[in-house]
């Protein structure tokens, strides 16, 4: 069993509970903060958990860069992804 990170300085365990159930908690909640829309955050997560998190990151438009693993867990920053602004110049 593994401590699952909810927030910055926040992680819980769920004692008696299946890997599905973490796994879907962690999803769930990296999902829940995607939907704040913030510029950037970081999270670890469970290595198994890495195909899900870069699939629900791509369809909410975040960018998913994979840090440090320790085999069971991974760091991985997420940050949103924007669209250069267009901007009309006039020649002079």
């Amino acid at each position: 069993m593994r401590f699952i990170e909810v927030n910055e300085g926040l992680r819980l365990r769920f004692p008696g509970q299946s890997r599905d159930f973490s796994a879907g908690f962690e999803m769930g909640a990296i999902a829940a903060l995607m939907s704040f829309e913030p510029r950037e955050f970081t999270r670890v997560i469970a290595t198994a958990n890495l195909a899900q998190a870069r699939e629900i990151s791509e369809r909410l438009n975040f960018r998913m860069i994979v840090g440090a693993e320790t085999g069971v867990e991974v760091t991985v920053c997420f940050s949103r992804q924007t669209k250069p602004t267009l901007r009309v110049v006039a020649r002079g």
